[in-house]
C-alpha cells in the first residue's frame, strides 16, 4: 500500500470531478486549483455553485466524500472563492454525502474568519453533524473557542444541547481537558452534572481522561449557581491591567494627505473588532478601554493621558484604521498620525514610569504599495531610540490588510482566536501562532518588529 502525494491527491480529486457536466467540471477544477478568475467567470456564466464532487478530506474524515464546492473551498481556506460561491447563492446547508455543513467543517478546522463569514451569510448556527450529532457548541468547546461559544450562545444556541451519545458541550470540554471552556459554560448556567447515555457526568469523563484538576473542579462545583455574563465584568482593582483600543471607522469622504487626494470609505465591520478585543481581553482578566472615531487632536489627548498614567506596568495599544504609508494612519477627521511619533511618547525619557517595561503595539492599517518618506518634526531637538517596544503589524510593509464588513479584520479575529486557545504564552509564541492562524484564515502575513532589549511578556 502506498499513499498519494498532495499533488497526486489534488489530481485525483480533479479526475473525480469528471462525473459532472463539462461546464461544471471547469467550475469544479477552478475551485480545486483555487483559480479565482476562472471561478468568477464560470459563476458569471450561470454555472451551478451547488454541484458536489468527490473530494478526499483525509483519513481523519473518512477519505473521499461527495461534497459541495463550498465545503471544498472551506477546507482549502480560500475566503475569496467562498465569497464568490456565497454571492452566487450557494446552499449554506448542503452536505452532499458528508456529515458536516460548511459551517461545522469550518469550526472543526478552526478557520475563524470563514466561520464568521458563513454565519453572517446566514448559515444555520444550530446545525448538527449527521454522524455524532455534535452541534456547533460541541465543536467550539472541543476546539477551545470561548469567543465563538459566546457568539453562538448569543444567537440562541443552547448550552446543554446533547449529541447522539447524550454528551453536552460540557462533556466535550471535559473529554478534551479544557478547563477554561468548562468554567465558561458553567458560569453561563450550563448544567454541571448532566448524565450521558453511559451514565457519565462531565466530572466522570474528565477523571477517565486523567484531567484530574478539571475533574476535581467539576466535582466541587456540583451546586454552583449560574452567573450569566459574569465573565464580561472586570473589576478594575483586580484586573491584570489596561488594554487601549483606538478604532477608527468613519472618515470624511475625501481628504488631502501628502498632497494627494484620497477617498476614505467607512471601515464596515470595525465595531466587531472592538467587540472581539473587549471579549477576548476581558476573558484574560484585562480592563479594555476603547476609543471610537476620534479626531487627531482627541487621539493625541488620549495618548498624552496614557503617557502620564503613573500606574502602568506595561502598554498594550491597538490602532485600527486606514493607512497612508507603512507608518501613518488616518484619524476620523481625515488627519494623518505617524506611528513613530506615537512611539516617541513612550520612550524612556518621555515616559520614565515605563522604562524597562514592555510596550506592545498591535497595528492594523493598509501599509500601501508606495514607500513614503517620513519627515521629522524640526521643532523637536532630538529623538530617542525606542527601547522595550514591540510592534505587531497586520501586514508587511507595502501590502494592504484585510477586513470584512461582516466579521471585522482577519488580524483581530485571528489574534482573538489565538489568545482564546493559548492565553498564557510568551509574546513570541503568540506571534508565531498568530502568523499560522492568519495563513489558515486566508489573511495577510503579519510582521513583528522588536526594539531591544525587550522584557519578557505574556498575556
Amino acid at each position: 500500500m502506498f499513499s498519494l502525494s498532495i499533488e497526486e491527491m489534488e489530481d485525483e480529486n480533479e479526475r473525480k470531478a469528471s462525473s459532472t457536466s463539462l461546464t461544471s467540471q471547469l467550475l469544479a477544477r477552478a475551485v480545486l486549483k483555487q483559480d479565482y478568475s476562472s471561478v468568477a467567470a464560470s459563476l458569471q456564466d450561470g454555472e451551478d455553485p451547488n454541484i458536489c464532487i468527490s473530494y478526499d478530506l483525509g483519513k481523519e474524515n473518512g477519505g473521499k466524500h461527495k461534497i459541495p464546492l463550498l465545503t471544498v473551498a472551506v477546507h482549502k481556506g480560500n475566503v475569496d472563492i467562498i465569497t464568490l460561491l456565497i454571492d452566487a447563492q450557494a446552499n449554506l446547508e448542503l452536505r452532499g454525502e458528508y456529515r458536516d455543513t460548511p459551517l461545522l467543517h469550518a469550526i472543526w478546522y478552526k478557520k475563524t474568519f470563514i466561520i464568521y463569514k458563513l454565519m453572517s451569510a446566514g448559515a444555520d448556527v444550530r446545525a448538527t453533524d449527521t454522524t455524532y450529532g455534535d452541534s456547533t457548541m460541541h465543536l467550539a468547546a472541543a476546539k477551545g473557542n470561548t469567543y465563538l461559544l459566546q457568539n453562538l450562545a448569543s444567537k440562541g444556541c443552547p448550552l446543554d444541547n446533547r449529541n447522539y451519545k447524550g454528551d453536552t458541550p460540557l462533556h466535550t470540554a471535559a473529554y478534551r481537558g479544557r478547563q477554561d471552556i468548562a468554567e465558561w459554560l458553567v458560569g453561563q448556567g450550563a448544567e454541571v452534572q448532566p448524565v450521558n447515555n453511559k451514565g457519565l457526568t462531565p466530572a466522570d469523563v474528565a477523571k477517565y481522561r486523567k484531567h484530574m484538576k478539571l475533574a476535581n473542579w467539576l466535582s466541587e462545583n456540583k451546586t454552583i449557581s449560574a452567573q450569566p455574563q459574569a465573565i464580561q465584568t472586570i473589576n478594575e482593582e483586580k484586573s491584570k491591567g489596561k488594554v487601549y483600543v483606538l478604532n477608527y471607522q468613519e472618515f470624511p469622504d475625501t481628504v488631502i494627505a501628502n498632497s494627494q487626494e484620497k477617498n476614505l470609505k467607512m471601515r464596515e465591520g470595525a465595531q466587531i473588532d472592538s467587540e472581539n478585543l473587549k471579549n477576548t481581553f476581558n476573558n484574560l482578566g484585562y480592563e479594555v478601554k476603547t476609543f471610537q472615531n476620534k479626531s487627531s487632536t482627541e487621539t493625541e489627548d488620549i495618548l498624552d493621558k496614557i503617557q502620564k498614567n503613573k500606574s502602568l506596568n506595561f502598554l498594550l495599544l491597538f490602532i485600527l484604521s486606514h493607512g497612508m504609508s507603512s507608518q501613518s494612519f488616518f484619524t476620523s477627521d481625515g488627519q494623518l498620525l505617524d506611528l513613530n511619533n506615537i512611539k516617541q511618547k513612550f520612550t524612556d525619557l518621555a515616559c520614565p514610569q515605563l522604562k524597562g517595561k514592555p510596550k506592545v503595539f498591535f497595528v492594523h492599517f493598509c501599509r500601501g504599495k508606495n514607500k513614503e518618506i517620513l519627515h521629522l518634526d524640526s521643532s523637536v531637538p532630538k529623538s530617542e531610540a525606542p527601547h522595550n517596544m514591540i510592534t505587531v503589524y497586520a501586514s508587511h510593509e507595502g501590502f494592504t490588510a484585510l477586513r470584512s464588513p461582516e466579521s471585522g479584520t482577519v488580524f483581530v479575529n485571528s489574534l482573538c482566536q489565538v489568545l482564546g486557545e493559548y492565553p498564557c504564552e510568551m509574546l513570541q509564541d503568540t506571534f508565531n501562532r498568530l502568523y499560522a492562524k492568519m495563513k489558515t484564515n486566508g489573511g495577510t502575513t503579519p510582521e513583528m518588529t522588536v526594539s531591544a532589549p525587550f522584557a519578557h511578556f505574556k498575556f
